[in-house]
């Protein structure tokens, strides 16, 4: 069959296809309104802002709403959902503000911008695409609970908290130091992995050794570093002890807020100068390049009035040289068993193999030159080997033999000790399981029956960690023999600890049983048993930003058998207590209120009746000034009644100490002073004062002074006296990273006169310009009333000069090279004007191209023999600028010209007098013609 088609056919589809058209676009007719927003949106901390306009058409208005749809993680500040009514051809503008509570959760997200008509139907959507800028912020907080330093064999918990906060992954290296050490200060390095918006709490433990018991108080430092060895924060965590014994305090601290102090000095101190026996203190301590290694020294001598000799301490020399280190000098290794002396230390390590090892000789002194003087404590000697696997940081293996002479107790000790990780790099992320094992020999010295065997001991353990989502289990099991010569000597310990985050909460439960009898052969050491149970639960929250708060519930139970000159003395407690914590802060942060009270009800054994006891703590601090204050009625465990006069009674204790300090001479003078009093019903009364100064009197010279006047008076009402007076002085010497690469660096002296004669020398009838403002790239440079300014240690490149106008004196700008040590630089400062001119463009409507009319940013050139001066043109075309005596062509840089805009390239020659403004005419610039089509039409 055969369709006939005609023009009237053609005609009659064409009119219904119209009709069709026509009838869709009358169900169509309703125009929403037109959103107008940015597509592509960079989110950044704090506060971002979406800037948008809804339009409503011509014919009607509109009544509905406008919602911002965020991804998760943020926040719309204000109403989600507004409220919008358009008339008829009207805009209106908004601006949605939200933020972000972790930048890592926009990353390649996109917000809806929702358009809503009053039924609430979707009308319209369009999708805002977010894009993060890279940005690196790692965090370090300290959440170290409150501890003392008992006895020799407990351990003090560090707790520090890493955090990503930037929006990619981090590699960070966490390393413990502390100067109260006996040799270096370096004792423990780890690195972590952290993903964007991932933090890590990292639990340390560090065992109590006898030299710490000798100090006031014990510090470690905790430094982040990243990859690149950029330094990520430093927190200093501080451990009071709770022994008699006091060494003396370091008067210069480390203090990384003062940048012009860098790790190599040298200080003087002189101790106890109000007393009969002063001591003067010598310490050093320098990081060097050294015949290709890189070379750490430390030195500390000190000397008591009346003794023969000084006393060499703290006192090292570590070369490294590629994986291989060398250690000469007093030495301290943490290890199973606690090891220091001088000797020598030699360390490999291997990255390709992932191995390292090392071995030691010690003489067991702190003094470096006791053993020449016979008074050595004995020898020991170990071997450490070490197999990790990647990522870096997380140990497959490890060994470590020890042998030991100990003098002082007449014993002989050796040790092995393994510790595995069971899971290895099959470990799913968060979970790990190592164990340890450790056997030991312990025997005594000499000639006798029974001195020549030795007694075995052994010792093992299991340390479970799961993060199973937001939960998170660390579980540990640990035993060991009563003669087992490491740390934990006849000790079983049983931990396990469950937590998880809950929103902003921290929610944990904690239980503990430790029950310690070790056993020694020397009758040095004192015996004692000690068992104690704990389980407490906990929750930390924040209330609000600035208020945090915390509750522990706990239930403990210990029992102490301490062996003292009247004898065997037994303590049995058992007590459940409730402790409220909290800290509050200013909206501007300066002002910190710390609190926290705890309540427990107490069954001693040996009373009839159940006591109760209290402890309440608080702290207020602002800027400089800071006051704490404790009040305890009753004992809450045992160690409350250790060392009280009365091992039976109730001791009340209440302490109040204060400090202000201020800074004076833009920061060179510097001074804190402070007060404290302790009232016990039972160990007696104490008030002391002190005064710290401290005055920068060179660029590198610190002179510091102490005052402490103290008063101390034991439970029997007997009181004493003691009053210091201590003065030292530290001079930083220059440092340069080892590791960097070596940069050659010169200095440049530029000397400015006015050059009235105009013949650019110096002469005698002619003024240095003193006080006179030049830049160099980005630094600002003054000369002084010679007319000389000097910026010294500059690395080797071009540097830009540039020489404002002063009283109608200038000079041309300088490009300086600066390729040797030392450059000097004259410039004359000569008479000059001023030019002013502006720039033009020729527009012809209908055959121009549409262009960019903003003159911003476009350069006129002032020519003249041997150089140029630039000026920038404002949005409007003109430009000016003040220039030297001369004749000069005015010329457009052609090159800064914007598209479809040109210029002929000539130029306007001007005359510039001293003091005069020079005019230059109007300078036309034109625009290209737009490119015109010419079509034919015809018939063929």
């Amino acid at each position: 069959m055969k369709v006939k088609v005609t023009i009237k056919h053609v005609f009659y589809i064409l009119e219904a296809l119209c009709l069709t058209i026509t009838c869709c676009y009358a169900q169509s007719s309703k125009e929403w309104p037109q959103i107008t927003v940015q597509r592509e949106m960079s989110v950044h901390p704090g506060i971002n802002s979406l800037d948008l306009s809804i339009s409503a058409s011509k014919v009607e208005g509109f009544k509905g709403s406008v919602r911002l749809a965020l991804p998760q993680g943020a926040d719309v500040l204000g109403r989600e959902l507004i409220p919008l009514e358009i008339g008829e051809s009207q805009v209106r503008y908004f601006s949605i503000k939200f933020r972000m509570a972790g930048l890592h959760l926009a990353q390649d997200k996109e917000a809806i911008l929702e358009l809503m008509d009053s039924t609430g139907r979707i009308r319209e959507s369009v999708g805002i695409r977010l894009t993060v800028p890279s940005r690196r912020l790692v965090r370090m907080a300290n959440e170290t609970l409150f501890q003392y330093i008992r006895q020799v064999g407990d351990s003090i918990e560090t707790r520090v908290r890493v955090s990503n906060l930037g929006t990619r992954r981090e590699v960070v290296k966490i390393v413990y130091s502390s100067d109260d050490r006996i040799g270096k200060a370096e004792f423990l390095e780890s690195t972590i992995e952290l993903d964007p918006g991932e933090d890590t709490l990292i639990r340390r433990s560090i065992i109590v050794e006898r030299y710490i018991l000798q100090r006031s108080q014990y510090t470690v430092n905790v430094s982040g570093m990243y990859q690149n060895s950029d330094l990520v924060d430093n927190i200093s965590l501080v451990f009071t002890s709770l022994s008699s014994h006091r060494d003396f305090a370091r008067m210069f601290p480390s203090d990384a807020s003062r940048a012009w102090q860098t790790p190599n000095f040298m200080e003087l101190q002189a101790d106890n100068l109000a007393s009969p026996l002063p001591t003067y203190h010598l310490r050093a301590q320098g990081d060097y390049t050294l015949m290709g290694s890189r070379t750490h020294f430390g030195a500390m001598m000190y000397h008591v009035n009346g003794m023969s000799r000084p006393v060499i301490s703290n006192t090292y020399m570590e070369m490294a040289l590629g994986g291989h280190v060398l250690t000469l000098g007093n030495i301290q290794e943490s290890l199973e068993m606690p090891v220091y002396g001088s000797g020598v230390r030699y360390s490999h390590r291997d990255t390709s193999k992932t191995i390292s090892y090392t071995l030691a000789l010690l003489e067991r002194s702190s003094d470096l030159l006791a053993g020449l003087y016979g008074q050595g404590l004995g020898h020991a000697a170990y071997a450490k080997f070490e197999k990790w696997v990647r990522p870096a940081g997380r140990m497959a293996y490890q060994a470590e033999v020890v042998m030991e002479r100990n003098d002082l107790d007449s014993t002989r000790s050796l040790l092995v000790y393994n510790q595995f990780d069971l899971l290895a790099a099959r470990a799913p992320r968060g979970a790990s399981l190592k164990g340890r094992l450790g056997f030991g020999l312990h025997g005594l010295q000499g000639e006798g029956e029974g001195r020549r065997h030795f007694i075995p001991s052994a010792a093992g353990g299991l340390n479970f960690t799961w993060q199973p989502g937001k939960w998170q289990l660390n579980s540990e099991g640990f035993y060991s023999s009563p003669y087992y010569p490491g740390n934990r000597r006849g000790t079983l310990q049983v931990m396990n600890r469950l937590s998880r985050n809950w929103r902003k909460a921290n929610l944990s439960l904690d239980q503990t049983f430790m029950d310690q009898n070790p056993s020694y052969l020397s009758l040095n050491s004192f015996l004692y048993h000690q068992r104690s149970s704990r389980i407490s639960a906990s929750v930390f929250a924040p209330l609000t930003p600035r208020m945090n708060i915390g509750l522990v519930p706990r239930l403990l139970s210990e029992q102490t058998r301490l062996q003292t000159a009247l004898g065997e003395s037994i303590l049995q407690t058992r007590s459940m207590g409730l402790l409220f914590s909290g800290n509050l802060r200013s909206s501007d942060l300066r002002h910190q209120f710390n609190f926290s009270l705890e309540n427990a009800l107490v069954d001693r054994k040996g009373q009839d009746q159940t006591g109760w006891a209290m402890r309440a703590d608080l702290g207020y601090s602002y800027g400089e000034f800071a006051m704490n204050g404790s009040y305890q009625k009753g004992a809450m465990q045992s160690l409350d009644l250790i060392g009280s006069s009365s091992m039976v009674g109730q001791p009340d204790r209440f302490s109040v100490s204060a400090r202000v300090g201020g800074k004076l001479l833009d920061g060179r003078f510097g001074w804190n002073a402070g007060s404290m009093a302790f009232l016990s019903s039972s160990n007696g009364d104490s008030y002391g004062v002190n005064l710290d100064l401290r005055y920068r009197a060179m660029p590198r010279t610190e002179i510091q002074g102490n005052l402490q006047l103290s008063r101390n008076s034991n439970g029997r009402g007997d009181a004493f006296m003691y009053n210091n007076l201590r003065l030292g002085v530290r001079q930083i010497l220059p440092y340069r990273d080892p590791m960097s690469p070596r940069i050659k660096r010169g200095n440049i002296q530029v000397q400015c006169f006015f050059d009235s004669n105009g013949n650019g020398i110096f002469d005698p009838d002619e003024k240095p310009a003193g006080s006179y403002n030049f830049s160099m790239g980005d630094f600002l440079l003054t000369t002084d009333q010679q007319g000389l300014s000097t910026f010294s240690s500059l690395p080797y490149g071009t540097y830009k000069l540039y020489f404002p106008p002063r009283e109608q004196y200038l000079a041309e700008t300088r490009i300086l090279d600066l390729d040797h040590r030392k450059v000097e630089l004259r410039v004359p400062l000569r008479l000059g004007g001023e030019v002013r001119g502006r720039l033009a463009i020729d527009y012809v409507p209908g055959i121009s191209r549409r262009v960019d009319y903003e003159l911003r940013d476009i350069r006129v050139l002032a020519l003249y023999d041997g150089g140029r001066y630039e000026m920038m043109c404002d949005s409007n075309g003109e430009f000016r600028a003040s220039l030297p005596e001369g004749t000069y062509s005015i010329q457009v840089d052609l090159q800064s010209l914007p598209a479809d805009i040109v210029h002929n390239g000539m130029g306007t020659e001007v005359h510039l007098r001293p003091g005069k403004i020079a005019e230059v005419s109007v300078i036309h610039l034109s625009v290209r013609a737009k490119r015109v089509e010419v079509k034919r039409f015809g018939t063929p």
